[in-house]
């Protein structure tokens, strides 16, 4: 099942990029909007690597947790020492790959509605202006 949902956060994370990439290019979007797409990218996936990799947190006394949203490992601590349960290696990489794309759509997300909001303005505006002088 991690490994289901792992796929389809990679998967809507390539369609939001390319979604966005196209949105911008079609409406011919300024440089700073472009700048500002790069740099939560950029950001996103900086965030993305510390969740994925080296965030480790602890559910409770006895079990820490490696990866965020997905665990690719856990550790329960067992009388004397740690004992690791770690997903199969193709899983595990797929979850780290799917921890890395989860903040780089959770930063293009707002960047995409703030661009249709303003885009949407402006097409108003323009069709209102057009509109009023025709009459």
């Amino acid at each position: 099942m991690d490994l289901l949902i792992a796929i389809a956060l990679i998967v809507f994370t390539a369609w939001l990029l390319q979604f966005a990439f196209r949105l911008l290019r079609r409406r011919s979007a300024a440089v700073r909007w472009w700048v500002a797409f790069a740099l939560l990218v950029v950001f996103g996936m900086g965030m993305g690597i510390w969740k994925g990799i080296y965030c480790e947190y602890r559910l409770s006394r006895h079990v820490r947790i490696v990866g965020f949203p997905l665990p690719v490992a856990v550790f329960v601590w067992e009388g004397d020492r740690w004992t690791d349960f770690v997903s199969p290696e193709f899983v595990a990489y797929t979850k780290v790959a799917a921890n890395v794309c989860t903040p780089v759509s959770a930063c293009t997300i707002p960047l995409l509605a703030i661009f249709a909001i303003v885009h949407r303005q402006t097409i108003d505006g323009r069709h209102r202006q057009e509109a009023r002088v025709i009459h």
